[in-house]
């Protein structure tokens, strides 16, 4: 939606769409994002996402993986 970057959601329901189930479970990374050059997408946006509001960054060095967790 917003181009090739690391998406990043403040809400878990709309990243977990994104974590697939494997033999081990299903995880997520809980991480810090520096937002001030991201794009947004989100219900009071251009874009088409209606529900959830998600962003991209386009440089790996805006993100600090803070913890990974495991998904029920």
């Amino acid at each position: 939606m917003l181009g090739k970057g690391i998406y990043g959601a403040p809400d878990p329901r709309k990243s977990v769409n994104y974590s697939t189930l494997n033999k081990y479970g299903r995880f997520m990374f809980v991480c810090r994002f520096n937002l001030n050059e991201a794009q947004h997408a989100g219900p009071k946006t251009k874009h088409r996402n209606r529900v959830f509001d998600e962003f991209c960054v386009y440089d790996d060095n805006h993100v600090v993986v803070l913890w990974m967790i495991k998904v029920k």
